[in-house]
């Protein structure tokens, strides 16, 4: 979702989720789900957009 639009730039809100799993040998020692929010601002130069920034919810 584009939360922000300026001449040549917009952020965008992106929310996923992510699994991080910690194993010893063939064990599973540690297995965390979350679901994170980040905003990541786009550049638009001539033609080409280009990713320039990713900020964490607590950052905005």
């Amino acid at each position: 979702m584009v939360v922000e639009v300026g001449d040549d730039y917009f952020w965008s809100y992106i929310e996923g989720k992510m699994r991080d799993r910690m194993i010893k040998g063939n064990e599973v020692t540690q297995d965390n789900k979350e679901i994170f929010i980040e905003y990541w601002r786009f550049i638009v130069e001539e033609d080409r957009i280009y990713l320039d920034e990713i900020r964490q919810e607590d950052e905005v």
